[in-house]
């Protein structure tokens, strides 16, 4: 179930490509990604948890595709779309069309809100599934976030 929420994480982060052309990240996240690292609760999440999760992005108009793979199994599939452009980070709305929750709840049709940033080959991804979005990349305590972070697999 851990491995749901880090894929989720990575659906987040693919979000970015689903803007207009004008968007940063739009020709930044379409690829495939690998984990590194996530945190939810102020607890990192543990190795196994990380370790053969692949996220791939794939620029379908104006929205993002987003298949997250957990040792080449598929685990989550979503559609991102642009919400906000932003200086540091834009926002975006993931809507499942397949995936679990930790919890084990069935995540198809639900929509998150997340914040992403891709610097390089590094993609930081955020979200949860209250209402507005996450102000800060962190996966804290009480904060009610999932943080992720990913490499561009070459």
């Amino acid at each position: 179930m851990r491995w749901f929420a880090l894929t989720s994480f990575a659906v987040g982060l693919v979000m970015a490509a689903a803007g207009t052309a004008a968007a940063d990240h739009l020709t930044k996240c379409p690829g495939t990604w690998e984990m590194v690292s996530g945190e939810r609760d102020g607890k990192a999440l543990p190795k196994e948890d990380v370790e053969h999760v692949t996220m791939t992005c794939k620029a379908e108009g104006k929205d993002l595709k987003i298949v997250v793979k957990k040792h080449d199994k598929v685990v989550t599939e979503a559609t991102a779309k642009l919400a906000k452009e932003g200086k540091d980070h834009d926002q975006y709305d993931i809507t499942y069309a397949k995936g679990t929750s930790p919890k084990g709840e069935d995540l198809k049709g639900k929509t998150v809100h997340g914040i992403i940033s891709v610097a390089g080959d590094t993609m930081k991804v955020c979200w949860h599934g209250g209402e507005g979005y996450p102000k800060e990349f962190t996966g804290a305590k009480d904060s009610h976030c999932a943080l992720r972070t990913y490499k561009r697999v070459k």
